[in-house]
């Protein structure tokens, strides 16, 4: 169980600014007058309600290797790869060690913010989790650094095996360092490695999520978040009411995921999630006294406005497109996902002449023989469509967008012959 520490100078300030006297191993009661709600959370083994994502590993020849790791003497063909815990610190040493190389803005932000301190960032082999693969008695084997030494000496040969992604088996003790605002610690956490199907490649997912468990106004909530890549950190978090008295959600659906910035409605006020903290220790939630006003992708509210510019040089502006519901439609043709971009084809046939059908995608296929309006997520010119309705780089969200320009409903691309019929072809006969 991860450990929160605080300095006592920090617990009486946060007990001073939220009226909380409840001694910390206790669920912290909080009052709707309350502007700011800063929860800790609960560290969790396995997924969860939420998503397992996992990612592929790709081998290279250890004598690439900047630093040295102990390997074990009875493997052969030993390839080398490794895990980043914090992208952030990643991408700071790669500019650290190369000094052309240009800093993206998510870090110069994270450094301006103080949210990425680069005078006790951890050292690129602190900051990353060692892997190896090898052949030993003609079986294809790995060894992941369990406890993070750079000795692979000590830690478990594994088979290449294919994984149920979706259980908490087989899931791997994983020890890392970070820094903690005061100096390098260590901290764990669960993944888990297998192969994919019948793909022969290693792939790699983090298996933890965290809840925040409080009372506002003598009503228990709980929320949880996990992050949706393959990261040691709460990079790309999402967030689920999990708990709110009794009633616990039985099954979860891509329309209840939230994410940063997006509202949770609590005792009939809704607060912005804030942020989650880099390891996940805690969750700030603030209250919007405004939400009417507000614009995002979840359900219930307003979309925000675009202007973006099509394969074929159309311009699209979403204000001008309200005669009509819009289904803005991600797909993942950039990673070889052929059900993904064929969803989109066939939803554009079945609704095209109902509803505005989009399209957000990179290296799109057969531009000269397919209808509908494709969108270049790499076009300069469209990044306020990507930014908005985009929020990862392989997505399969579609947005249902009524003629109130209203989010109505969001689900995954493959999904649409069970969940359009039931809006679009309604009595209502539109939306």
């Amino acid at each position: 169980m991860r450990k929160h520490c605080y300095k006592v100078a920090l617990i009486l300030l946060l007990t001073a600014f939220f009226g909380c006297s409840k001694p910390a191993d206790k669920i912290p009661r909080f009052s709707s007058n309350q502007d700011t709600l800063l929860v800790a959370t609960k560290l969790h083994k396995g997924a969860g309600k939420f998503e397992r994502i996992f990612g592929p590993l790709q081998f290279n020849e250890i004598s690439e290797l900047s630093y040295p790791v102990k390997l074990p003497n009875n493997l052969t063909d030993i390839k080398h790869t490794f895990r980043a815990v914090d992208y952030k610190v990643a991408w700071y040493n790669k500019h650290k060690n190369d000094q052309e190389l240009e800093l993206p803005s998510f870090i110069t932000e994270a450094i301006s913010d103080n949210t990425l301190d680069t005078t006790q960032a951890p050292t690129e082999e602190q900051n990353q989790i060692d892997i190896i693969s090898g052949m030993r008695d003609s079986v294809q084997v790995f060894v992941l650094d369990e406890n993070n030494n750079q000795d692979l000496t000590d830690d478990s040969v594994r088979m290449y095996k294919p994984m149920n992604w979706h259980s908490n088996e087989n899931l791997i003790k994983s020890v890392f360092h970070r820094y903690d605002g005061e100096k390098i610690v260590k901290d764990s956490t669960w993944v888990k490695v297998g192969t994919l199907g019948a793909n022969p490649m290693l792939f790699l997912g983090v298996a933890e999520y965290v809840t925040a468990e409080f009372y506002l106004n003598e009503k228990f909530y709980q929320l949880g978040t996990a992050d949706f890549q393959t990261s040691y950190t709460y990079w790309e978090p999402t967030f689920i009411l999990l708990k709110e008295d009794s009633v616990a959600k039985d099954s979860v659906y891509l329309k209840d995921m939230l994410y940063p910035n997006e509202f949770v409605r609590l005792n009939s006020n809704y607060y912005r999630i804030h942020k989650v903290s880099k390891y996940g220790d805690y969750i700030t939630l603030i209250k919007e006294e405004d939400f009417s006003s507000q614009t995002g992708t979840q359900l219930g509210i307003k979309a925000p406005d675009f202007t973006a510019i099509s394969t074929t040089g159309d311009t699209i502006i979403s204000t001008s497109m309200n005669d009509k519901p819009m289904l803005i439609a991600n797909s993942c043709g950039c990673g070889g996902d052929i059900r993904s971009l064929d969803a989109y084809d066939e939803m554009n046939k079945q609704y095209g002449n109902r509803a505005y059908v989009i399209n957000i995608d990179t290296g799109i296929r057969g531009l000269d023989t397919e209808e509908g309006i494709y969108i270049d997520m790499e076009d300069e010119n469209n990044v306020s469509l990507v930014n908005h309705f985009r929020r990862r780089y392989c997505s399969r969200v579609c947005y249902v967008i009524d003629v109130n320009y209203t989010i109505i409903d969001k689900f995954e691309i493959t999904d649409w012959k069970d969940v359009l019929p039931k809006i679009l072809d309604s009595e209502r006969g539109t939306i």
